[in-house]
């Protein structure tokens, strides 16, 4: 009689520990960062080429200069270069948790909308 409930009891034991894994929970719950950790303190410093094949300069926060090509990843982080366009480039986290992100070129444009900022006083 001891050892049918020695039996049960490790049995209990074991089908409470051994459970099988829900593959609907997601297990890592703190795979995100929150939104103020994950800004991107990357400069855009210039966009070359021509349509469809833009390549895109950017600085580090170290100092570094690095290519931005379509496709890449950004160095030492989670952010992929989503696409390089006439004047910006769209940032992706490979966490598919933060939204993306898009550092423009100032210049031109924002000349201009200062100017008819200005000019409607």
């Amino acid at each position: 009689m001891t050892t049918k409930l020695a039996f049960c009891l490790l049995l209990l034991l074991m089908t409470s520990v051994c459970r099988a894994r829900d593959p609907f929970f997601v297990a890592d719950l703190h795979r995100c960062r929150p939104a103020e950790d994950a800004r991107v303190p990357w400069r855009l410093l210039g966009i070359i080429g021509r349509e469809g094949r833009y390549h895109g300069w950017l600085l580090s926060p170290q100092g570094k200069l690095v290519r931005a090509t379509t496709g890449e990843m950004l160095p030492d982080t989670a952010w992929r270069i989503a696409s390089v366009e006439e004047e910006a480039i769209t940032l992706a986290s490979s966490l598919d948790c933060q939204p993306r992100l898009r550092l423009a070129l100032k210049g031109r444009q924002d000349a201009e909308n200062i100017l008819a900022v200005a000019d409607t006083d």
